[in-house]
């Protein structure tokens, strides 16, 4: 008992810190290489687990290729800007948005993928418009936990539940599909009322009149362009969103421009 706690403690250890060339697989690898060298598992045992979990192991394979190829192809940055860009300048509405996508993204691709990919991605997209990325930051984060029982397929966990109930979609959704939507829609409401002063910046402030004389309102500039991603032809042009701006400016954004560019002209916000 006390060399598998030491055993198990130590993968943990190493998949924490990470030394350096030592990465999670290899530490994996190393606590089931020394539970076999220890006798505490046997080869057969091993070999009769792995044949018996091959579904969910090909469901984990078949997961992150799918993941990596959005992650390369731009998706998950395209949906982070096109988040921001049908916010109209309120960082309310962004952080709903936010907490949307994170819901769509753990919903059909798993929780991981909403945790390690589109969280950075978020937090670097406030944190250049100048917003606090605290509350972003526990939208992602969280959704991650509360939308992971939508699907099977929403927490590589809920894998091994349906394959050892030999639950079909239908009877795991009629279980957990509304008790999933009233969590996501309870942490939504929460999360709105801890964080509304964190995300209830002005839409626009009056600055001092300016040598032209009226009001003015300093904008982001939030403008599109096209990007080409060559690896895959599913994602051959992708418009995604880039923010151009600095950590003084303010989220501001009157009724006359809106991030579509139909009434001010440009492409995107102008400044």
């Amino acid at each position: 008992m006390l060399f598998t706690i030491v055993v198990f403690a130590l993968t943990l250890i190493l998949v924490m810190l990470r030394p350096k060339r030592v990465t999670e697989w290899m530490a994996a690898a190393l606590g089931g290489l020394l539970m076999l060298i220890g006798g505490r598992v046997g080869l057969d045992e091993a070999a009769h687990t792995l044949a018996a979990s091959w579904n969910v192991f090909g469901f984990f394979l078949g997961l992150m290729s799918i993941s990596a190829l959005a992650d390369a192809a731009g998706f998950f940055e395209w949906a982070a800007f096109t988040a921001a860009r049908h916010s109209g300048g309120s960082a309310r509405r962004l952080f709903i948005n936010v907490f949307l996508v994170g819901t769509v993204v753990t919903t059909f691709l798993s929780n991981d993928a909403t945790a390690l990919i589109l969280t950075p991605i978020v937090f670097t997209l406030v944190s250049r418009l100048g917003l606090s990325p605290l509350p972003y930051f526990y939208a992602c984060i969280f959704v991650a936990d509360t939308a992971s029982l939508t699907l099977p397929v929403s927490n590589p966990v809920n894998i091994l539940m349906v394959d050892a109930t030999n639950q079909g979609l239908a009877d795991y959704l009629s279980y957990l599909l509304l008790p999933s939507i009233l969590a996501i829609s309870l942490n939504l409401v929460l999360f709105l009322f801890i964080f509304r002063n964190a995300i209830s910046v002005p839409r626009c402030r009056k600055a001092a009149a300016s040598k032209a004389g009226g009001t003015k309102c300093r904008l982001f500039s939030l403008c599109r362009h096209q990007s080409r991603y060559h690896r895959h032809r599913v994602y051959a042009r992708i418009p995604v969103a880039r923010a151009s701006v600095g950590r003084s400016q303010r989220w501001c954004a009157p009724a006359t421009c809106r991030w579509t560019g139909k009434s001010s002209g440009q492409p995107g916000l102008a400044r």
